[in-house]
């Protein structure tokens, strides 16, 4: 199966994002070629991801927080601070975004936009874990089994972190 999806870029009138995934019905692996062509300049990258039972796509966390790591810039002697404020205010864009929905109504929702923001946390929060020396999947890990634990000692509700 080969499926090519163009759209134009939200934020970017002259550019279009060309996205083609492969599958084969046996494998368990999904090829996706994510292609941004902007400016008659066609910048390609390309996937093997695997995919779930069902057939959707999964992505590891560790393999988005190595990504990310690359277009880390920022300045290393400060990369805790530096991180850890990036990160408050990308929620603070994320939740500014929400709130305007609350405000102007239905008409300000943009599911796109806040998926934007939810992607630019995620970048920081990997960050953030790069800096402490752990990864996304420790984090996630530790913080299902910390919730599991909650949830047998019927303490998911309340406040405090030693619930």
């Amino acid at each position: 199966m080969k499926v090519r999806v163009t759209y134009g870029h939200p934020q970017h009138e002259n550019q279009q994002v060309v996205v083609e995934r492969f599958s084969f019905a046996e494998s368990p692996y999904l090829a996706v070629a994510y292609s941004v062509i902007a400016d008659g300049r066609n910048d390609v990258q390309f996937h093997h991801v695997r995919r779930d039972q069902a057939g959707g796509v999964l992505m590891e966390m560790n393999d988005y927080q190595e990504a990310a790591r690359k277009t880390a810039i920022y300045p290393r002697a400060r990369g805790l601070e530096y991180t850890a404020l990036g990160l408050a205010g990308e929620a603070g864009e994320y939740a500014n975004k929400v709130k305007k929905v609350l405000r102007d109504g239905p008409a300000a929702y943009n599911a796109m936009q806040l998926e934007d923001e939810l992607g630019d946390n995620l970048w920081y929060l990997s960050q953030c874990a790069e800096e402490i020396g752990t990864t996304l999947d420790v984090i996630a890990q530790r913080n299902l089994a910390k919730l599991r634990a909650r949830k047998a000692a019927g303490k998911l509700g309340g406040s405090g972190d030693d619930r």
